[in-house]
């Protein structure tokens, strides 16, 4: 599953196999709209922008950027209850040991 923050109106057209979301939050990291990016918080949590969810195949994904990723889960609610997937997600240069 490959997943796009606040899509551009150029990923919204070519979201042919996917869906977009509303409400996500995030715990122990925030999204900033000036990078674009995933970054390591104080807080303990965040709200997401609209999320652009689509489905790939395993072929599509770049296996150099997929290194460059951490693969967390992704809940239907705050209490973590119910596990839907998991995303990758850049890890913006930082040790994966710090994101986990």
């Amino acid at each position: 599953m490959n997943f796009e923050l606040d899509p551009s109106e150029d990923q919204l057209a070519s979201n042919e196999s996917g869906f977009l979301i509303s409400g996500f939050s995030m715990q122990g990291a925030e999204y900033s709209s000036e990078d674009r990016a995933i970054k390591l918080t104080d807080s303990l949590g965040s709200n997401l922008p609209l999320v652009n969810l689509r489905w790939v195949h395993v072929s599509q994904v770049d296996a150099e950027a997929s290194s460059l990723n951490i693969e967390i889960p992704v809940y239907l609610n705050k209490q973590r209850t119910n596990l839907i997937t998991s995303v990758q997600i850049p890890t913006q240069g930082i040790p994966e040991y710090v994101w986990y």
